[in-house]
This record gives structure tokens, C-alpha cells and sequence, in this order.
């Protein structure tokens, strides 16, 4: 599938996922760095159709070739003039062998609020655990972390407050995760 909106490239162990929007709909791939030409490893998966086409997208890959997916689907709702926004935050593990097999799908977080914006960032540093780093907030920001096991997608920390509200610090408009060693470290840039 054609890629028409957001994509996200990692790598580890001699394999690259490609996670990518054509539309509404989610698509990841594997490819092996070892080989010449860099062949596909299995077929494109799409992971998931969103309800549209809003919302953040990230990847982690780690685990020896394991993948996981993350992305939030956008809802609105108005009640008496107030419009809430809804992000629905959810992930999905992925095998990097010959298969590409998709694993079990998992809920991240559930946040809600008039304005509500919401991005998202991913990383591993190579072994089995993912690290997500979700930034959110009206005119207020805040940003959690949480951690994932790449092979059953169980979430083994988090939410881990990086930051509480910051009255007048303006939203989160990007957030960078970068692992290594076993730790990681979290970037965001506030829209002031």
C-alpha cells in the first residue's frame, strides 16, 4: 500500500520495520538489512483501519527483530457547545521472522478533553522492552512513559510521570524517545 500520510523507519538485528498511513489504514512491513537489496521478510500486515485519519503514530523495534505499533485514533463528541476530544492510544506487537506475524493487540491509554491534543514517540535499545512516551494536554502538558514487552505486548511500568501540568506552558507539539543501554531518554518540545 501506497504511503499518503505519516511513516516511521527502526531497525535491530539486521531487520527494519516500516510502519506507515495510506489513508485510514495502518500498514507495516519488515525488511532484512543482511541481505542484498534488502528483501522483504514476508508481506506488508496492515494493522489496523482507524475510524479516520487523524491521530499520532510511532514504532519500537527491539527484542531481536520484534516490532511494536502504536498509533491513537481521534473522536470528537459536542455536548451542549463543548467539544471533547477523545485519543485512544493502542498498540500491537509484530515477529520480524520470515512470517512477519502480528502478536496480540493492547490498550496504551484513554485520554479525553475539550482541546485535548495528543502525540506520541517509541523506541527500544535493542532488548526486550519498548519504551512509549505519550505527551498530552490542552493549554496545560503532560507526558507519561510506559514500558512493553515485545514478545506478549504485557505492559511492565507506567504510567511513569515524566512531567506534571505546567500551567501556561502551551501543549506538547512533539515528543522524541531514545533508548540505549536499558534506559531511555525523553524529548518534547511545548508549542510556546
Amino acid at each position: 500500500a501506497n504511503a499518503t500520510g505519516k511513516f516511521v523507519v527502526k531497525t535491530d538485528s539486521g531487520k527494519a520495520a516500516i510502519l506507515w498511513e495510506n489513508g485510514a489504514d495502518i500498514y507495516i512491513a519488515f525488511r532484512d538489512l543482511t541481505a542484498a537489496n534488502f528483501p522483504a521478510i514476508g508481506t506488508e500486515i496492515k494493522v489496523t483501519t482507524r475510524p479516520n485519519t487523524s491521530g499520532g503514530l510511532a514504532l519500537a523495534m527491539g527484542g531481536g527483530g520484534k516490532a511494536i505499533a502504536v498509533w491513537s485514533v481521534v473522536t470528537t463528541s459536542t455536548s451542549l457547545f463543548t467539544t471533547t476530544t477523545t485519543h485512544t492510544i493502542t498498540g500491537k506487537n509484530f515477529q520480524g521472522d520470515v512470517a512477519g506475524t502480528a502478536g496480540t493487540g493492547f490498550g496504551v491509554a484513554l485520554l479525553s478533553g475539550v482541546g485535548m491534543n495528543c502525540v506520541l514517540g517509541a523506541d527500544s535499545d535493542g532488548g526486550n522492552t519498548a519504551a512509549i512516551a505519550v505527551g498530552y494536554g490542552i493549554s496545560t502538558n503532560v507526558v507519561n512513559a510506559y514500558t512493553y514487552d515485545f514478545a506478549t505486548g504485557t505492559r511492565q511500568a507506567g504510567p511513569i510521570a515524566l512531567t506534571g501540568t505546567a500551567t501556561g506552558g502551551g501543549y506538547v507539539g512533539s515528543i522524541n524517545v531514545s533508548a540505549s543501554s536499558g534506559k531511555a531518554f525523553v524529548t518534547w518540545k511545548r508549542s510556546d
